[in-house]
């Protein structure tokens, strides 16, 4: 994989990064990050185009407001940090394992997804139905998809997801059913 396309994927991750913090961010329950723009949580300002760019803009304004100068969270940009780094190994890795672009686009889905419950479960101890659940359809459609659209992958076949999928949910009623014994 070529430089400049592994700086693509750097960035794009870093900013795939920053829309998973506006969707793990809790601060406004009554805005839809459908239609509100981004803001600051301290003085409500809208941001303009040059405080978004995920990693350089937090380095800028030193993590702070440059109208209030409140705290910008310092885990947001760890996790655009991590998602960038995270989608360049995994596209250098999986292109070394001769996987198409179209595969190392698929598992990179799926880790940015998985990614984001993990924090998410880090930060309030829970994992909400309503950022899980779309994943579940994505993976389910995705391996429906891959029964009838041979692409290689190192995706397990659907009978070793679904044999892993009981073990994981035996887990899950364990950890379920030991607290009420």
């Amino acid at each position: 994989m070529s430089l400049p396309i592994l700086i693509l994927i750097f960035f794009l991750g870093a900013c795939v990064g920053s829309f998973g913090a506006v969707l793990l961010e809790e601060a406004s329950p009554k805005r839809s990050f459908w239609t509100g723009r981004s803001h600051c949580i301290g003085c409500k300002k809208t941001l303009v185009w040059y405080e978004l760019i995920p990693l350089v803009s937090y380095t800028i304004q030193k993590g702070k407001c440059r109208l209030c100068r409140s705290t910008i969270p310092r885990w947001i940009w760890y996790l655009e940090w991590y998602m960038a780094f995270l989608w360049m190994v995994s596209a250098m890795v999986l292109s070394y394992a001769g996987l198409s672009y179209f595969s190392i686009a698929l598992h990179i889905v799926v880790l940015t997804g998985l990614s984001l419950l993990v924090i998410e479960d880090i930060q309030s101890r829970m994992i909400s139905d309503t950022r899980s659940m779309p994943l579940m359809g994505i993976v389910f459609c995705l391996y429906i998809f891959l029964l009838f659209v041979p692409i290689p992958t190192l995706l397990p076949s659907p009978l070793m997801a679904l044999i892993g999928a009981l073990i994981g949910m035996f887990f899950y009623m364990i950890q379920m059913i030991l607290p009420a014994l």
